[in-house]
């Protein structure tokens, strides 16, 4: 189990940009009465063995961790629409004669908060799901919670995996990865667990959670809220733009799994 000994706020008088989390300490930003705290690990890497499974427990790291620019962003091809974190390496790739850019770095299930430098407790907080259709986008530049944040909450957006990683049923050919086909989903549950755990090293309120979103982002909270067996970490939600009817069944994502997949995961 982890724990965190933070007081809530989490103001240190000899490092105002830090925050004790229960990974460890993290050292953010200060910028017009806003602490920044950017790629901050709320799942360990989905790699290897981890890769298609459930996420698990991000692990505490040693020293400080310096948390002052976005991290990477999870595999997907480069959509002009976007932006993209400087920490996010792509290389170009040829996708149906068409040259474009590929970002493929699994290592990719971080967070961004934003909050109060000054101490604070129990503020609301509001967690972000970004859009992309499932196969674009993540927490970046383009959703800056800074301007949120200066209405005295507790602002957080996440990354959580997209496209084949995230939202492939391979269960259909390995019965060991059933339930695969909701991974993204998952990652989105543990981000919201890690900000119940961390709330009050945050100076916010873990029984006044909502989550907001838009496209893939409000289609998942939609999914959130129908799941009979999902006790929710999130008293309101705002949806923008997308409803659970675009949402397959477990039948049809096994069948397209079946249908293109021609090797082992």
């Amino acid at each position: 189990m982890f724990s965190t000994s933070a007081v809530a706020g989490a103001l240190n008088e000899t490092c105002p940009e830090c925050v004790t989390l229960e990974g460890g300490m993290a050292k953010g930003v200060i910028e017009d009465g806003i602490l920044s705290l950017k790629g901050i690990p709320y799942a360990a890497p989905p790699v290897s063995d981890l890769r298609f499974r459930p996420p698990s427990l991000p692990n505490h790291w040693q020293g400080i961790l310096e948390a002052a620019n976005y991290r990477t962003i999870c595999p997907q091809i480069e959509d002009p629409l976007e932006s993209y974190p400087k920490a996010a390496m792509a290389h170009e790739v040829v996708v149906g004669g068409v040259t474009t850019r590929l970002f493929e770095d699994e290592d990719c299930l971080y967070l961004n908060v934003w909050k109060p430098a000054k101490q604070v407790r129990n503020l609301p907080i509001m967690i972000y799901l970004p859009g992309g259709g499932f196969i674009a986008g993540g927490a970046s530049d383009v959703y800056n919670g800074a301007a949120v944040d200066r209405k005295d909450v507790v602002v957080v957006t996440i990354n959580y995996r997209i496209g084949l990683l995230g939202f492939a049923e391979v269960g259909a050919l390995d019965p060991s990865y059933s339930g695969s086909g909701n991974n993204g989903l998952r990652d989105q549950i543990a981000a919201l667990e890690w900000v119940r755990r961390n709330a009050t090293a945050l100076g916010g309120d873990s029984d006044n959670v909502t989550v907001f979103g838009e496209s893939a982002g409000s289609i998942s909270i939609a999914a959130h809220l129908v799941s009979p067996s999902l006790k929710k970490p999130f008293q309101r939600a705002i949806l923008q733009s997308g409803a659970y009817n675009l949402i397959r069944t477990r039948r049809s994502a096994e069948a397209t799994v079946k249908k293109s997949w021609t090797s082992d995961p």
